[in-house]
């Protein structure tokens, strides 16, 4: 919490999206201008900041547990339903709290548009009217008309410190003043726009940020103020590079060319979706820049122009089209305006020309967030920091999404969750017909395609009180085939599954899999047999037999995985049928009811847990530190099967995380992007490719789980999964971890390089103390006292 204040002050909140429809509280430059004049007046205020989210009666007691008389929210589109639920959810929980909306979007939103539980939406000049508003005894004072927002100091100064996140953006001129007849526009001096310049730089602890210039085009409107801007981006530009946004207007008249002169690195063209025939040709405009300044970035904002023709717009789709054609703009640098005016949830509609265009060429490509979001609810593998605070994934049938289940689903979900719609199949009247529905840009920052099952969806939550955050559909083609559709948004192509029981996958090697998923479910004893078979094969000999071992998902596959893995206790998903009853993983007994409360749902989840655990001995079980020991098992499965299971196939667990661990490899390491899984060693305590392998007794491993040494095209290459350092190794190093993996001493290690490379007795020792100094400092090792 930043400044943070406990009594008569304000808390401020601001919801950043990190991708569309997943939110964080974090800090934001309006929300450091209400802090600093504040700061001025003397009056505490505390800037609310989470990276995950909870439920929405979580977050709001975060917010009353400050303890300040008054909530501010800074209000922007993405952010508009999730500030509307969670002002309501703070007025139901104390009627005494005083709730603000402010934000330059905000402003324009109608009357209509604002919550009951909202006191005011703060229109102009929010810094003074809010302070006014908590104080209205506090003498007031008049800023300076020319540079109004001169007068708030200190918005910079303390932003170096550790405690404040970088914001990469600075403040030129903003429409938040009070004067109409000024348009509403507060300037800051060309002084004081180089001083904050140089501060936010220094803070944003980079070498040269891009820093976006808000409201450069209010601020330069005449030549004069425009020279001295000029300036100061002059002054400081080789500590930093901008961004900005200029109308077709100042754009034709050279303000893009000059801001690229001083260094701009990306430059948005507010464009209106029809042209006169006298216009400049757009793309003749963005070549010359590119062609000036090859590594500028151009972005569009299409905005409705009054008096917009057909003919104006095909005019503009054709531009468009042959700027994306040459490359001149990126698929997804064209975006549209989402005026407030029009309301909070209006929807930006295209003149037919565009939305012939959007639909070829403006899908983007699925969100990374939203896609991790559907594997980690297949497969039950969390990262630990989301775990807790709701259900962050719920799978529910067509069946079971009913008014009754809606706001019991809502009662369970993180704000930032989705519901996965996992049997439907496809509407025959839609594949059907002819008419393609429309395309449109909202709130969210997408293109999205007119969904009316998501429209359902979401207009039967938002009757009955419930905060959708996102409703994914898992929607069955045939064949295996499944297409995941991600809320309503138009993606560039569709995403899609290939579906299998193990045993089909494994019978079926060499037909046609391509997807861009691929899903294994194990679903009976014949399937389970079959993945048993190939973790086996892949511990006797290091390698993976089939491709689609890593190409492929298991569902649910945590149950296989390592100690730590099962987070079924905490509840990160929820299965409910259509009555209603709740499971905690697919495919098992149900523990509860959606009508049951978060709380006792996870209650009853560590209590089953607990009990299966104690009534299988896993405290004292040997291989406790390598087990997921998951007590929700499916109906084919016993817990004396399980814990036979996982004892027998000791390698089970290393099998999963080098999957994992594959996959992971190929997506984020350049120099392992091409790594080919079929011909992949994995070097094992079962298995080793260098070191000679005695048939004696197992001994303990020397090297650390978090260490993995694979080899790839005849090089070892160690990873180490804490520190995420991959580094080469020479053979006999491969060679001497290896033997540390299968517990060898150090003579015996010596003896392997002078079996394998005929080296002198005390030069194979004198290797093997430094190779073991060099594996501990890079944190591989577990060494205890021992003898050599």
């Amino acid at each position: 919490m930043q400044g943070f204040s406990f009594g008569s002050g304000l808390t401020l909140v601001h919801l950043e999206a990190s991708s569309p429809r997943l939110f964080a509280a974090t800090d934001q430059l309006d929300c450091r201008y209400v802090r600093a004049y504040f700061r001025q007046q003397g009056t505490p205020t505390a800037q609310y900041i989470q990276a995950s989210l909870a439920g929405r009666y979580e977050t709001a007691e975060d917010l009353l547990s400050l303890g300040n008389d008054a909530v501010a929210f800074h209000v922007t589109p993405a952010s508009y339903r999730l500030c509307r639920e969670l002002s309501g959810t703070l007025g139901a929980l104390d009627g005494s709290l005083r709730i603000f909306w402010f934000g330059e979007w905000a402003a324009e939103l109608p009357d209509s548009s604002l919550p009951d539980a909202v006191e005011r939406l703060v229109r102009s000049e929010p810094e003074r009217v809010l302070h006014r508003l908590l104080e209205p005894d506090a003498p007031s004072e008049e800023a300076d008309e020319a540079d109004a927002l001169d007068a708030i100091a200190g918005v910079w100064e303390d932003a170096a410190s550790m405690r404040q996140a970088p914001l990469l953006a600075v403040k030129a001129a903003d429409r938040l003043g009070g004067d109409a007849a000024q348009g509403g526009i507060r300037l800051h001096s060309p002084e004081r726009l180089l001083r904050d310049i140089r501060l936010a730089a220094a803070a944003s602890r980079q070498m040269r940020p891009e820093l976006q210039l808000l409201g450069y085009e209010a601020a330069t409107a005449d030549e004069a103020r425009e020279a001295a801007v000029a300036e100061a981006l002059e002054a400081c530009r080789a500590s930093a590079t901008w961004s900005a946004e200029l109308t077709l207007e100042r754009w034709r008249r050279g303000g893009a060319a000059r801001l690229a002169e001083l260094g701009a690195s990306t430059l948005t063209l507010r464009l209106p979706d029809s042209l006169a025939e006298a216009e400049p040709f757009l793309a003749d405009m963005l070549r010359e820049l590119r062609i000036a300044y090859p590594d500028l970035r151009l972005r569009i904002v299409l905005e409705t122009a009054p008096g917009s023709t057909e003919s104006g717009a095909r005019r503009v789709a054709g531009q468009l089209r042959q700027c994306l054609d040459e490359g001149l703009l990126a698929r997804d640098a064209i975006a549209a305006a989402v005026p407030a005016a029009a309301g909070a949830q209006a929807r930006t509609l295209l003149p037919s020309p565009l939305e012939e265009l959007a639909r070829e060429r403006f899908g983007s490509s699925p969100e990374t967030a939203l896609v991790n979001g559907f594997l980690a609810f297949m497969t039950g593998h969390y990262p630990a920091h989301v775990l807790g605070g709701g259900a962050k994934h719920i799978g529910v049938g067509e069946d079971g999404w009913r008014p009754e289940t809606i706001r019991r689903i809502g009662e369970h979900s993180a704000l930032n969750s989705a519901v996965f719609f996992e049997q439907n199949q496809a509407y025959g009247e839609e594949n059907s017909n002819s008419v393609e529905p429309p395309i449109f840009y909202d709130q969210d920052g997408k293109w999205k395609r007119l969904d009316r099952r998501f429209d359902q969806a979401s207009s039967e939550a938002e009757r009955e009180g419930t905060y959708l955050s996102n409703a994914n559909r898992l929607e069955r083609l045939g064949g295996g085939r499944w297409q995941l559709q991600l809320n309503d948004f138009l993606l560039a192509e569709p995403i899609s599954l290939l579906r299998q029981r193990y045993e089909e996958a494994a019978a079926e090697e060499g037909a046609d899999a391509s997807a861009d998923f691929r899903l294994l479910d194990i679903r009976s004893e014949r399937d389970l047999d079959r993945f048993l078979e190939d973790v086996d094969a892949f511990s006797r000999t290091g390698r993976f037999a089939h491709g689609y071992e890593v190409q492929s998902y298991v569902t649910d596959s945590c149950r296989w995985s390592a100690a730590g893995a099962c987070s079924a206790r905490k509840l990160p998903r929820l299965f409910a049928d259509g009555e209603g009853d709740v499971a905690a993983c697919r495919g098992c007994a149900p523990i509860g009811h959606l009508d049951d409360t978060p709380d006792q749902l996870l209650m009853q989840a560590a209590v089953l847990s607990d009990q299966e655990q104690l009534l299988r001995g896993c405290a004292s079980c040997e291989i406790r530190s390598t087990c997921s020991q998951c007590a929700f098992l499916p109906s084919y499965m016993t817990a004396a099967q399980y814990c036979s299971i996982r004892r027998k196939h000791v390698m089970l667990h290393r099998y999963m995380q080098v999957v994992q661990l594959v996959k992971g490899l190929r997506r984020h390491t350049q120099a392992l992007s091409a790594l080919d899984a079929e011909t992949l060693l994995v070097s094992l305590p079962t298995c080793t490719h260098y070191y000679p392998l005695s048939g004696g007794a197992e001994r303990p491993s020397l090297v650390s789980e978090a260490v993995f040494l694979l080899t790839t095209d005849g090089t070892p290459v160690l990873y180490q999964a804490v520190s995420q350092k991959v580094l080469k190794l020479s053979e006999p190093m491969a060679l001497l971890l290896e033997g540390l993996m299968v517990g060898a001493t150090e003579a015996e290690l010596a003896g392997a390089l002078q079996a394998a490379y005929g080296t002198e007795p005390s030069y194979a020792a004198a290797a093997v103390s430094q190779a073991i100094e060099l594996f501990s400092r890079q944190g591989c090792l577990n060494l205890p006292a021992r003898a050599s």
